[in-house]
């Protein structure tokens, strides 16, 4: 029997259109596609019971087979346990081993195949550098190309505070980025520069329905009228979304998490994103000397 299949970024093949069989005969090309790395210390599975229903789409997740799906793939036991407050897109689910090893599964709509890879390996270098964020556990795309990561809980962990003590941490957690993103495609300094000296009507549309952003933009396409030749750091790691409820507090360390969009520009992106969300956000944030040097 032939079947087609779709390497996994986490190491096994996942078949996108085949029949259940008991036997598990694979083409030659799908065994050269199982040769891809793996990032979990666990044999890898066979893949013998493929979807014969619709593929998942996001708008409608049905995350009971989803989870199913990844267990089936990572040879792993997670069980669904609730829908975690906040988070955007598709939101954020905790997942539980048997064993009481907690997680959080995140999923989202298809990008360039390359992204999800070269993303992880930037975590992975930035954790071994001593950068604060969940270690992914998993990753890998369901056969229709949504991307998923389940990466590891912080559990204990509470929301960080407007306390001096609290952007102390986020500002050391800043510092550890500097250098560790020069060779990652995706460029925070283009999309600043765009925003600002670009007319893009994807964001003219945004800015519509956000006025007070609108004017805080305006601000600073004024100011940098005479900065158009001025280029941009492209080699610190930049997170991209550090948002308050994107930075947890536990035993004295800030945690930076959901940490998909992260990339390469300047560091002070991060730090000034928490500062806008604090002014044009409303949340009660002030000046303090822990900014980052």
């Amino acid at each position: 029997m032939t079947r087609t299949c779709e390497t996994s970024r986490r190491g096994t093949a996942i078949p996108t259109s085949c029949s259940r069989s008991r036997g598990r005969h694979r083409s030659p090309v799908s065994r050269s596609r199982d040769r891809t790395r793996s990032t979990r210390a666990t044999p890898r599975p066979t893949c013998t019971a493929p979807f014969r229903e619709p593929p998942l789409r996001p708008a409608e997740p049905d995350l009971p087979r989803l989870v199913d799906l990844l267990n089936e793939r990572e040879g792993s036991a997670w069980e669904l346990v609730r829908k975690l407050p906040g988070g955007y897109n598709r939101g954020a689910y905790e997942l539980r081993e048997r064993e009481g090893t907690r997680a959080v599964l995140k999923w989202r709509p298809p990008r360039d195949p390359t992204e999800l890879e070269d993303t992880a390996e930037l975590v992975r270098r930035a954790l071994a550098a001593g950068w604060s964020t969940p270690r992914w556990i998993a990753y890998g795309t369901v056969p229709d190309g949504h991307e998923y990561v389940i990466e590891e809980l912080i559990a204990g962990a509470r929301t960080a505070t407007a306390a001096d003590a609290d952007l102390s941490l986020i500002a050391r957690n800043n510092r550890l980025q500097a250098g560790l993103a020069a060779d990652h495609r995706r460029n925070w300094s283009r999309h600043i520069w765009r925003v600002i000296f670009e007319t893009d009507p994807t964001v003219e549309a945004r800015l519509e329905a956000l006025p007070a952003t609108a004017v805080v933009l305006d601000r600073v396409r004024a100011l940098s009228r005479d900065l158009r030749e001025v280029a941009l750091p492209t080699s610190d790691l930049v997170h991209g979304d550090c948002v308050q409820d994107n930075v947890l507090i536990k035993d004295g360390t800030a945690y930076l998490i959901d940490a998909e969009h992260c990339g390469k520009g300047p560091r002070a992106h991060d730090l000034a994103t928490l500062l806008f969300e604090a002014t044009v956000g409303g949340h009660p944030l002030r000046p303090s000397t822990a900014g980052a040097r």
